[in-house]
């Protein structure tokens, strides 16, 4: 009988649909209170609680009761298995397996009751091997599957499923689907070649993976290809699974959540790809994917990635030929790709070596996405180390280092934004606090169109600039600055197209190395020139900038601002070679700044606007910053310095408004002014040309120049109040060197008000071409003439002119009105004057060693004054016309006068032959020259210091480093208009024994 129902029971079930099965088989009872009274059989080996025995599995199912365990033993079973209570199906733990095999496309095991656990069991079917609908608390146990048709495991609206310590493999459709607002844990199993899917949860289901191991999962027909995968509202939780080797994707979500904790990624496309719903991961370790770490879009949910290592292998990770970076392709070859619209936090990670870029991140909404970054760590990646745009950013102890480009790199690179940076943020807000910007082949930190605030940031060695502020707004505060780019835009901070800047309490140190800026020569003899380059702060091009408080320590190009606003207070520069802050057709105000032991300029302005307050300078010094190397047959035959001094105070075609300055010990003279407008008070110069073969001026102004060739003019506008030039040992005190106007006119003036010259080298003021006032001017103890004039006119009122090497007041085809004033104790004439007027009143004139006036060819009006007790003549007359009246002529070694036309008491020139007296030996007035540096009589001592090239004109403005021409023993004060072409930056040539002052163009 019980044989029979079995067949009957078999040939049921090949009848039945798929996934449905009878309540019971034929033949047996069909409940507990009937089993209960019905002896148990013994035909089997499979038992109930280790007693009786079947011979089939139905059988001991039917015959079984809630809480019951069945074993079964080792074998094959051709049979369907429908459970409907709540048992325990156990396979044997040793031995062969128990196989259940079933051919046509049903389940072979169907699970319809809570509470069942299956185990130790081989399932094979032509369809599902089991299905799980709409119970409660199932346990699936050290299972394996051979053949299917479908996938292992189906649970449908099923909870707390759990499948554990089972080994799949080669599968072709999947293990586990989990739906219908179902649970599943998955627990320390082996997934192996798995095709398509190894765990699936969809519509509202949730998934757990726990320690599990998953290998070389693989795509299926239908091209399904994720280790785990969760749509449709679904969610996954991962921890401490390994994920190695796998095809395609590790885990991948639609509209779901996903959390892993502690997962291991090896190789694979991705580790994560997440589109639309929330990411979560922690500890993770993703080794090697091809493509990308974490990929994850979202419009309504967060995502966040804490304490991971992200890594990939550039040779096997996508876009290794990429040669620029393509916003287009940035889901590629990143370790982690997020566009979301709520928020993003990444925290503690460690990211290195993709070939695209380390992080991107970009707002999926049309509000600023919230995005954290700290702690995280971005190593040796291509193009971009972090990439974020339309984003409000808080970035903290970020550090990125060494991004590279890949492939071939123009040369132009630098002259581009965006495309390789260590951190890139496009129309963002971004507050940046602490981390480091180290070594990046493009731009340290590139901010486009965005507002940024950094603070407490360390950026050393960007191959372009350190930050860039592209269009956008900037403040820096305390962060550290060294080893920028040479590039020609590029800076620790630059500024372009910006609307404001501020760098403060900040420090730049190491900003200055020798680069090879040109060559000339063939491969038999090869000239290579080096510069002194690196820059720490530019602004180009509009916007407000401000430097305060920091301190700038050996470098060479400081501050500079082009078409550009810059406010620089409080400030130090040390150890500088080019200059520390230079605005070209711009605005710059200096207040309190110091520029110390350095070469260059402190200050330098080209056709723009200055105003300085309270400059210190003290103690610059010789620039070797420019070298060559000669090359002979390719074996270098010796490195050469080029020393040059440059003036601490440069400007061209600027007005300026200086306050408050002092200038120490500068080693050529403390300023050279061509053209512009500008007023000088309370400024000393003190010790300046302490070069001992530099005899400039202590300040000069010219209103002509050249520079790339072309010559430029622009009256000079002085106004000068307070000023001391003291001690310039070889050179004069103050030089004004102008030309006239085209018809003639004096276009160029100075108005000076308590101007004092003391112990200089050479003549203390020297005039040409302009128009002088000058009150209560002090000149005492010069080597030189103590005003020396050439074509000028000269109102000099309340002032004292003594001690002078040479003349007092000298001036040739000049007018003079001199009221008020004394000039005593001069090694030659007091006055003397060849051609043009003299107007002398209420005067002094006395104990000088020659005349006291020595004029020639000139109308001399001198009414009220004393002149007395010089050792010549008071006056030698030289065929000049008189009007002297009311004056003191007394204690002269030669007497009044050489007998000047009677008017008032003085008689002609006879115009006879020398009187012997102690003049010139011609009467012809003419001072003879003492100094050993003028070769033309003028009283204007050579001068023989070089000028840092200032900015070209340039698109660009930056520091035209280009050639001086051959100089050889020219000692003329030129500017350099023999510069080889710009473009080339060309050789120096030979300076020989240049001792000329140029502005080197």
């Amino acid at each position: 009988m019980n044989q029979i129902s079995n067949l009957l029971f078999v040939f049921a079930l090949g009848c039945a649909s798929k996934d449905s099965g009878p309540s019971s088989a034929p033949g047996l009872p069909s409940t507990d209170d009937t089993a209960s009274s019905t002896v148990m059989p013994d035909d089997g080996c499979i038992r109930i609680n280790g007693q009786g025995g079947f011979s089939t599995i139905a059988a001991a199912v039917d015959w079984s009761k809630n809480g019951d365990v069945i074993t079964l033993c080792s074998g094959e079973y051709a049979e369907r298995v429908i459970i409907e209570k709540s048992i325990t199906l156990k396979g044997p733990t040793s031995g062969d397996p128990a196989v259940i095999r079933v051919a046509d496309e049903t389940s072979a095991i169907s699970v319809r009751a809570d509470n069942v656990n299956l185990s130790w069991m081989t399932i094979n079917s032509g369809g599902v091997g089991i299905f799980i609908q709409e119970v409660d608390n199932i346990a699936l146990q050290v299972l394996s599957f051979g053949e299917l048709g479908d996938t292992a495991i189906r649970a449908e609206g099923s909870t707390n499923v759990l499948l554990q310590a089972s080994s799949f493999e080669d599968l072709p459709h999947g293990v586990l689907h989990v739906d219908e607002a179902g649970s599943a844990r998955v627990v320390n199993c082996i997934f192996d070649g798995i095709q398509g899917y190894a765990a699936r949860a969809r519509t509202g289901a949730s998934l757990s993976l726990e320690g599990n191991e998953f290998y070389g999962n693989v795509e299926d027909v239908d091209g399904k290809n994720a280790a785990a995968r969760v749509t449709d509202g679904a969610s996954v939780s991962s921890s401490s699974n390994l994920y190695s080797s796998n095809s395609g994707i590790a885990i991948s979500g639609a509209d779901s959540s996903i959390l892993s904790t502690s997962d291991t990624f090896v190789a694979g496309t991705h580790a994560i790809v997440m589109n639309d719903g929330t990411l979560s991961v922690d500890q993770a370790t993703i080794t090697d994917p091809t493509v990308t770490g974490i990929r994850a879009r979202t419009t309504d949910g967060t995502v966040s990635i804490s304490n991971s290592s992200i890594s990939a292998d550039p040779l096997t990770n996508t876009l290794s030929d990429a040669e620029s970076w393509d916003i287009g392709k940035a889901d590629l070859g990143v370790g982690a790709y997020i566009a979301a619209a709520d928020s993003v936090t990444v925290t503690n990670t460690e990211i290195t070596n993709f070939n695209h870029g380390g992080i991107s991140i970009t707002a999926s909404g049309d509000d600023l996405l919230l995005l954290d970054v700290s702690g995280v760590t971005i190593d040796g990646t291509g193009w971009q180390g972090l990439f974020a745009r339309d984003v409000d950013a808080t970035i903290t102890d970020v550090s990125v280092s060494n991004v590279r480009p890949v492939g071939e790199v123009e040369s132009g690179l630098c002259s581009t934004v965006g495309e390789n940076s260590g951190a890139t943020f496009r129309e963002s807000e971004v507050d940046w606090i602490g981390g480091a910007l180290l070594d990046n082949f493009g731009v340290g930190l590139g901010a486009i169109s965005t507002t940024t605030d950094v603070s407490g940031l360390t950026v050393s060695g960007s191959g372009c600039a350190g930050i860039m502020n592209f269009g956008g707004t900037l403040t820096v505060d305390d962060s550290d600055f060294s080893a920028p780019s040479t590039e020609q835009i590029s800076a620790s901070v630059v500024n372009y197209n910006a609307t404001s800047s501020s760098v403060t309490n900040s420090r730049f140190i190491d900003s200055g190395e020798l680069s090879a800026y040109a060559s000339a020569g063939d491969e038999s003899y090869k000239i290579i020139y080096y510069d002194r380059l690196g820059s720490d702060i530019q602004a180009w091009f509009g916007g407000t900038h401000t430097v305060d408080g920091n301190t700038f320590t050996n470098g060479a190009q400081s501050v500079y601002g082009n078409a550009s606003d810059l406010t620089v207070t409080n400030n130090s520069w040390s150890e500088y070679s080019q200059y520390g802050v230079l605005i070209y057709e711009g605005t710059a105000s200096l207040t309190n700044n110091s520029f110390d032991n350095s070469s260059g300029h402190a200050a330098a302005c080209i056709q723009g606007t200055m105003s300085i307050t309270d400059l210190t300078v003290d103690t610059t010094v010789t620039s070797t910053y420019r070298s060559y190397e000669i090359y002979v047959d390719g074996v270098l035959s010796g490195s050469y310095p080029e020393s040059n001094a440059f003036p601490a105070l440069y400007t061209e075609g600027c007005d300026m408004n200086m306050a408050d300055a002092s200038f120490t010990d500068t080693v050529a003279m403390a300023a050279r002014v061509y053209g512009g407008a500008h007023t000088i008070s309370n400024t000393s110069v003190t010790r300046p040309n302490t070069g001992v073969f530099y005899a400039s001026g202590g300040i000069e102004f010219a209103d002509t120049w050249e520079r790339d060739l072309e010559s430029f003019f622009s009256p000079i506008d002085l106004t000068m109040t307070d000023v001391y030039i003291t001690e310039t040992g070889w050179g004069g005190g103050l030089s004004f060197m102008a030309e006239p106007s085209t018809d003639g006119s004096l276009a160029s003036s100075l108005t000076a008000v308590n101007l004092e010259i003391t112990d200089v080298g050479g003549t203390a003021l020297s005039i040409s071409n302009a128009t002088v006032d000058l009150t209560a001017l002090t000149i005492d103890d010069i080597s030189g003439a103590g005003i020396s004039a050439t074509s000028s006119v000269v109102n000099l009122s309340a002032s004292s002119i003594q001690n002078a090497g040479s003349a007092g007041l000298s001036a040739v085809s000049s007018t003079l009105d001199v009221s008020g004033t004394t000039i005593q104790s001069t090694a030659m004439d007091g006055l003397t004057a060849i051609g043009g007027a003299v107007t002398i009143t209420d005067s002094s004139i006395k104990q000088n060693n020659q005349d006291g006036l020595d004029l020639s060819g000139v109308t001399a009006t001198l009414t009220g004054n004393d002149i007395t007790d010089n050792l010549g003549y008071g006056i030698r007359c030289g065929g000049s016309t008189f009007s002297a009246c009311d004056n003191t002529f007394a204690g002269n070694a030669l007497g009044a006068t050489d007998t000047c036309d009677t008017e008032c008491g003085v008689a002609p020139d006879d115009g006879g032959p020398d009187d012997g007296g102690p003049d010139d030996g011609d009467d012809t007035g003419i001072p003879t020259d003492d100094d050993a540096g003028d070769s033309d009589d003028t009283g204007i001592p050579a001068d023989d210091d070089t000028d840092v090239a200032p900015p070209s004109t340039g698109d660009t403005g930056l520091v035209d480093t280009g050639s001086d021409g051959s100089d050889d023993s020219d000692d003329s004060d030129d500017s350099d208009g023999s510069d080889g072409s710009d473009g080339s930056d060309g050789s120096d040539g030979s300076d020989g024994s240049d001792d000329s002052d140029d502005s080197d163009s």
